[in-house]
């Protein structure tokens, strides 16, 4: 029998095809998600197992789901999305709890999350929302710290009744975070048009974080206005790591 993984993080099966039949799906880039890919590094440095599963590039991405649900017996799910894939998401949530039972912690987070953590918690199988930066919540979550001690969440008790805690305090030293776990995707099964790039495979890369601007169709809830920068010595070991 095979070692329980601590996390599985996963995307939505239309994380890539949401316009397909569109004149804009001509733009739209396939590559592995650099959320999951942060939060993946800083889980296993502190010694948790983790794994990905994107659906997004799966032909058949729920067989697949329980095919890895049932392989890895993850004890806790991480699932993103944006508005437009929140009840897809939120369907995923179903999916596990309906394979694994009520003891997997499934957990949501990204922007949608961070804008409408509750009525995420409320139209979902989800038992906690991680709002705004997740790596030191999700590092507690594993940790089973008791709920109401992590910053930055909102979550369900028994009874479906929601509770949040107070928000956490953003990272200020970007360059502290470990290199994104670029190494649990297959990047050859990621292409994208050539008007995104002449070659393939891509990965993206993060050099910032926040917006000083206040944009009148940003919402301000997600990332505050606190702009802070990695160190250009910093960047340019990312580079040479993903290029590695």
């Amino acid at each position: 029998m095979n070692k329980q993984t601590d996390i599985l993080f996963m995307n939505c099966p239309s994380c890539f095809t949401s316009y397909k039949g569109t004149k804009i799906n001509v733009i739209v880039q396939t590559y592995p998600l650099l959320n999951i890919m942060c939060l993946a590094a800083s889980a296993r440095e502190r010694g948790f197992s983790v794994a990905v599963l994107d659906l997004g590039i799966e032909d058949n991405p729920y067989n697949v789901l329980y095919r890895k649900l049932e392989e890895l017996r993850p004890r806790v799910v991480g699932i993103t999305s944006t508005t437009s894939l929140f009840y897809e998401a939120a369907d995923l949530s179903k999916r596990v709890k309906e394979k694994l039972g009520s003891d997997v912690k499934v957990i949501y987070g990204g922007p949608h999350a961070t804008a409408l953590p509750e009525e995420s918690l409320i139209n979902s199988a989800f038992d906690i929302v991680v709002c705004s930066e997740g790596e030191d919540t999700l590092v507690e979550i594993l940790e089973e710290k008791p709920l109401d001690e992590i910053k930055g969440i909102y979550y369900k008790d028994g009874g479906g009744q929601v509770f949040s805690t107070p928000p956490r305090e953003f990272i200020r030293d970007l360059d502290s975070l470990p290199f994104p776990a670029f190494d649990l995707y297959d990047l050859t099964r990621y292409k994208c048009t050539p008007l995104i790039s002449r070659k393939a495979p891509i990965g993206p890369i993060e050099t910032s974080r926040g917006c000083p601007n206040r944009c009148t169709f940003c919402c301000q809830s997600i990332s505050k206005r606190v702009f802070r920068k990695k160190s250009p010595e910093r960047v340019i070991e990312e580079i040479k790591y993903i290029l590695s």
